[in-house]
């Protein structure tokens, strides 16, 4: 899985969560030896593990990645038990909890991945994976941007992720003038999907979320090739990413 902690991988590894089973640590009971079933009408008590992004809940993959990380920890770690749960059901308790964080597979060798507040609640409701309304059109000057100048930091997690998509043909970005608030900067990105557009638009948007520096703000549009303003725009303007093979304008 360590692909998917790359922000490109971020949409197949929310769906994993949500549906696989998450092991998490709970406080040693006398009356929990064995196997336990946990009811609805428990309360759960979680074990919290701390980091250079204050307390979290650590959870994992796999039984073997937590006790891989269990044992890896130097200092003396209070008795406990490694609970199961679905996902959907775990991060349903989670959001429940204020300024809460997780940390996927934390100190294990594939990677780890972090999760605050507003991603629990997302994959909470499923609302992470949901599709994204249609993002209006702009009103705002769109600037045509010389590649020097192309956030690198920003679309290489974009590029990587569009190359494993064959119904995305091309992909543009703009600057957009002015910038709201002033000291953001915004970007416009105008896919060329030749194929179904809910999925890939849905997917892409969550990669562009996780990857986005803090100051830049963004919007994206598919681009529809009949339009006469939009078939002109893609033919003269150089797209950052295009597909190895295309059969879209431009």
């Amino acid at each position: 899985m360590a692909a998917l902690r790359s922000p490109a991988g971020r949409p197949e590894l929310f769906r994993q969560l949500r549906q696989s089973d998450l092991f998490f640590l709970i406080p040693y009971q006398e009356d929990l030896e064995g196997e336990t079933t946990i009811t609805g009408g428990d309360r759960l008590v979680l074990i919290s593990w701390h980091g250079s992004h204050g307390e979290y809940v650590p959870v994992f993959t796999t039984e073997r990645q937590a006790t891989w990380a269990m044992k890896s920890r130097r200092e003396e770690e209070e008795p406990a038990y490694l609970a199961q749960m679905k996902g959907e059901v775990f991060f349903t308790i989670m959001a429940t909890r204020k300024d809460a964080q997780v940390i996927i597979n934390p100190g294990c060798p594939l990677g780890e991945a972090r999760l605050i507040e507003c991603a629990i609640k997302g994959l909470a409701t499923g609302s992470i994976l949901r599709p994204v309304r249609s993002v209006e059109e702009a009103t705002e000057q769109m600037i045509i941007m010389d590649p020097a100048d192309y956030p690198t930091n920003f679309i290489q997690p974009l590029f990587e992720f569009l190359r494993g998509r064959p119904e995305v043909a091309a992909a543009w970005i703009f600057r957009q003038e002015p910038p709201t608030p002033p000291a953001t900067v915004r970007y416009r990105i105008g896919l060329h999907i030749t194929g179904p557009r809910e999925q890939v638009q849905q997917d892409f948007v969550l990669v562009a979320k996780a990857a986005r520096p803090p100051n830049v703000e963004f919007g994206v549009t598919v681009l529809d090739p009949t339009h006469p303003d939009t078939a002109r725009m893609m033919r003269g303007v150089r797209p950052f990413y295009r597909a190895a093979v295309s059969s879209g304008p431009g």
